[in-house]
């Protein structure tokens, strides 16, 4: 069930590309569309002479699957047998009923939707959605698409949710108890965008709260404040 799962997700997620906001493409260097990665990882090689091997798989702008592997660079260009790369564009059922063997080989088809390297790809579906609860912006792991839900549902709408409480305030930061869990929002100074944070249920303050982000104590967090 949880690869016909993956497949259904996967199709209705390239019907409705388009309401994915355009921030979240990706312009690639000599290549002419826009990319979405769900999977964007870089393992140690073992079988090539590079320092590592990539792992890709995404959608492009224009409805196509990005399958890639085995690169030593970031090149999206079609493999052949005198390159280094090998990266493959097709349509959801050219993807479904393939039997091409190097892809078999490499266990892609493995992909299920309880694979936490999916994650990615589950919060773009949030994105999709013609209708977001305050609920989705927690389920959501990537940061900037938390911060573009929140900004969809609002925050206040997020702290009515019968289980939350705001534990501390410091100017334009919030920690707030949701559930069992912990989250303080803050406002990047240079950008001006508010995020939620996912943060330790030990922290009680704002200042403790943003320093654990980076792993840092309290007291070692010392941000510059401009005047």
């Amino acid at each position: 069930m949880s690869k016909i799962k993956f497949e259904k997700e996967l199709k209705r997620l390239i019907k409705n590309r388009k309401r994915i906001p355009k921030e979240f493409w990706i312009d690639l260097e000599h290549y002419p569309k826009r990319v979405i990665w769900f999977i964007n990882r870089q393992k140690p090689s073992i079988e090539a002479n590079y320092d590592f091997n990539e792992e890709r798989f995404g959608i492009t702008n224009e409805g196509e699957i990005v399958w890639g592997f085995d690169s030593g660079c970031s090149c999206p260009s079609p493999w052949n047998d005198n390159d280094d790369c090998y990266t493959i564009e097709k349509t959801w059922k050219e993807f479904i009923l393939s039997k091409d063997k190097k892809l078999k080989e490499k266990n892609w088809f493995d992909l299920n939707w309880e694979d936490e390297s999916l994650d990615n790809m589950k919060d773009y579906l949030l994105l999709i959605s013609q209708e977001n609860k305050p609920e989705d912006v927690l389920n959501a792991k990537n940061a900037e698409i938390r911060r573009y839900l929140m900004k969809r549902v609002g925050f206040e709408n997020i702290k009515k949710i019968s289980n939350t409480m705001v534990i501390h305030k410091d100017g334009a930061s919030e920690l707030i108890q949701i559930g069992k869990e912990k989250y303080i929002k803050v406002k990047d100074s240079s950008t001006d965008r508010e995020y939620l944070l996912y943060v330790d249920d030990s922290v009680k303050t704002c200042k403790e709260a943003i320093a654990w982000t980076f792993n840092l104590k309290e007291d070692e967090y010392n941000p510059i404040i401009e005047t």
